[in-house]
Parts: C-alpha cells; structure tokens; sequence
C-alpha cells in the first residue's frame, strides 16, 4: 500500500479490497469444509470462464 498516499481515496479503496478479499477467502474454505463433510469433490479452478467442447471459452 505503499504506491498510494496515505489517507488518499485510492488508499481507502486498497484497503476495503483487502477486506472483501479475506472475507472471500473465509467463505470460500467454509464451503471447501462443508463439501468435504458432505464427501462432495472440490475442484479448484483459476478462471470462471467455462471451456466448451470445442476447447473455445464462452
């Protein structure tokens, strides 16, 4: 956070991503979790963006 100047606009708004980043990321092994209880498969993935048969992305 170093890039932008203290209590700037864009500060404040590297810090709330940081928040919704780490709430994201407890959600996301309380449902990792509950799969597993559930003996459901986790499978991780970088991109939404789903490859259709043909190999193009939609």
């Amino acid at each position: 956070m170093f890039a932008v100047s203290p209590q700037s606009p864009q500060q404040q708004q590297v810090h709330q991503l940081i928040i919704t980043l780490r709430k994201a990321l407890a959600i996301q092994k309380q449902l990792e979790q509950s799969c597993e209880r559930s003996n459901l498969a986790v499978e991780h993935r970088w991109s939404l963006n789903e490859i259709n048969q043909k190999g193009v992305k939609s």
